[in-house]
């Protein structure tokens, strides 16, 4: 079996919304002058607020619904759902994030999902990269 055939199923796509709220723009810096109406600052009939869409990915990591994906996918989103390969579409939940490392865990209401495999951790020496599948060592690109 291929590896984008073992892993493909366990690859998901992430999409959030969030409603971003803004404060009128009411202010002309004109007021009061005699350019105030030649320059008049008003601006057209704009929402107060909106929806805004982001779109990432993920990978299935537990069977029982667990996602790992990055945290910017999923920062302040107010609503967050999960589609899967096959197209079916959940609503998720942040379980936990860590926005210095980037990451993010979040959870969806499935159960017999397909994961993706884990390495198994190596010991490298110092300086080196470390390529779990490969099961060896070699040197990072830092350090070339």
């Amino acid at each position: 079996m291929a590896v984008a055939e073992r892993v493909n199923p366990t690859v998901v796509q992430i999409r959030s919304e969030r409603v971003i709220r803004r404060q009128p723009f009411r202010w002309n810096p004109f007021e009061g002058t005699p350019f105030e109406e030649f320059f008049n600052f008003r601006m057209p009939d704009m929402p107060e607020e909106f929806r805004s869409q982001g779109l990432g990915s993920g990978v299935i990591i537990r069977a029982d619904g667990y996602i790992v994906t990055n945290n910017h996918v999923v920062e302040g989103a107010d609503e967050l759902q999960v589609v899967l390969h096959d197209g079916t579409t959940y609503d998720a939940e942040v379980v936990g994030t860590d926005p210095q490392s980037d990451l993010a865990v979040l959870k969806i209401d499935a159960e017999n999902l397909p994961t993706s495999p884990w390495a198994t951790p190596v010991r490298c020496g110092s300086g080196s990269g470390c390529w779990p599948s490969a099961r060896r060592c070699r040197p990072s690109s830092a350090t070339r």
